[in-house]
């Protein structure tokens, strides 16, 4: 079997230019955004809380996530979002893959260097025929 390297694409070949920089970049910032209010939720809001109770004796009550209210709802809606842009994104890098990035089949395909890969001789073994097997054991009967 002949495997073909492919050129990976270049960010060029990908983004129109006439695109805004909010379609093209809307995953990523989305990404970021969960990523800092998570940090904020978890981490550094309960770590103030908590270096705010202990050395300077406040009367503030201790941290509450703002996030897991109403049974994490916002957690599963980023979830959502960022797992079906991801789903989505693979899709379309696949089909620019495939079929170049305006749906044309001008893929480009590096043909310098071909890996040849050696096929298994035999990738499952099968059980021998000519082995008989013993009948499975009956345990002591106790009187």
């Amino acid at each position: 079997m002949v495997v073909k390297r492919h050129r990976h694409p270049r960010p060029s070949d990908e983004i129109d230019t006439n695109e805004s920089w909010m379609r093209t970049y809307w995953r990523p910032m989305m990404g970021w955004t969960y990523m800092v209010i998570c940090l904020f939720d978890f981490i550094i809001a309960p770590t103030g809380t908590a270096f705010l109770i202990t050395f300077f004796k406040s009367t503030m009550p201790v941290w509450q996530s703002l996030t897991l209210s109403n049974g994490g709802v916002m957690h599963l809606a980023f979830g959502a979002i960022l797992g079906v842009s991801a789903w989505g994104r693979t899709k379309e890098s696949v089909t620019n893959t495939q079929f170049g990035p305006y749906g044309n089949s001008t893929t480009v395909v590096d043909t310098q260097t071909d890996v040849v890969v050696p096929r298994a001789q035999n990738p499952r073994p099968q059980p021998n025929q000519n082995v008989a097997v013993p009948p499975p054991r009956r345990p002591p009967v106790i009187d």
